[in-house]
C-alpha cells in the first residue's frame, strides 16, 4: 500500500527541495500550502502541525518529520528502491552526511544573518535614522556573513570542480544536491554573491537542476496556491 504523504509547505521556504525529491522519487503526496505574514514568518496554523512552526514538515502515515536533512535522508533510505539517489561507498556516505549538515549549519547561517541585516536596512524608520540603520547593516554584512559566504561558495565551487561529474557526490544526484539547492539559489538570486563569472560550476549546476522535469513540476504545483492563512 502506498504511503499517505502530506508536505506542509511554507511559501519561499526549504520545503521546495523536499517537494523536488518527492517528485524525483515518483511518490504521490499532498501539499498543504502556507503563506507568510507581514513579518515574513509563518503564522499560527503551521504551529498547529508542529510546535516550532517551521517548514518543511512531512507527514508519512501519521509520522511527522522535521528538518530538511533528516527528511531527505529518510526519503532516500526508505523509498529510493532503485538506488538512483543513494551512495554505497563509505566515503560517499560520509560526503553526503557532511553536506546535509554543512548546508544547514554553515551556508544557511550566513544567509540568515544577511536576511536580518536586510530587514534592518529596509526598516520603516525616520529619514534621520535610516542612514544609520543602513550603515550598521552594511558593516555587519562586511564584517562576517558576506566574506564567510564567499568562502563557502568558493569551497563548493571547488568541490564540484574536483568531483568532475556535475554533482557534489558520486556521479548522480544525491542528498547533497537536494540539500544544497535552496541556499545556493538564495546565494544567486537573493544576495547576488553566486555569479556565473566567479562560480561557473555552481552556476551550471543550478541551471541543470532547475531544468529537470521533476523540479519544474514542483513550480507548477505551487504556482498560484493560496495559503491556509
Amino acid at each position: 500500500m502506498a504511503p499517505k504523504i502530506v508536505l506542509h509547505y511554507l511559501e519561499n521556504s526549504r520545503a521546495q527541495r523536499v517537494a523536488w525529491l518527492l517528485e524525483e522519487l515518483g511518490l504521490d503526496y499532498e501539499i498543504v500550502y502556507y503563506t507568510r505574514n507581514e513579518d515574513h514568518r509563518s503564522g499560527p496554523e503551521l504551529k498547529k502541525i508542529h510546535p516550532l512552526g517551521h517548514s518543511p514538515v512531512l507527514e508519512i502515515d501519521g509520522l511527522k518529520l522535521i528538518e530538511s536533512g533528516v527528511i531527505i535522508n529518510y526519503l532516500i533510505s526508505k523509498y529510493d528502491k532503485d538506488g538512483k539517489f543513494s551512495v554505497t561507498s563509505e566515503a560517499d556516505k560520509l560526503a553526503v552526511d557532511t553536506a546535509l549538515h554543512h548546508a544547514e549549519g554553515s551556508v544557511q547561517d550566513d544567509l540568515l544573518i544577511m536576511r536580518i541585516t536586510n530587514k534592518v536596512r529596509n526598516a520603516n524608520v525616520s529619514f534621520m535614522v535610516k542612514p544609520v540603520a543602513k550603515e550598521v547593516a552594511s558593516k555587519i554584512d562586511a564584517g562576517y556573513p558576506v566574506p564567510d559566504l564567499e568562502v563557502q561558495l568558493a569551497y563548493l565551487e571547488d568541490l564540484l570542480a574536483k568531483n568532475g561529474s556535475g554533482y557534489f557526490v558520486s556521479d548522480h544526484l544525491t542528498g547533497a544536491d537536494f540539500i544544497y539547492s535552496y541556499p545556493l539559489q538564495l546565494s544567486r538570486d537573493y544576495v547576488n554573491l553566486l555569479t556565473e563569472k566567479k562560480h561557473p560550476n555552481l552556476f551550471k549546476w543550478l541551471k541543470s537542476i532547475e531544468a529537470r522535469p521533476a523540479y519544474q513540476t514542483v513550480g507548477n504545483k505551487t504556482k498560484g496556491l493560496k495559503g491556509v492563512f
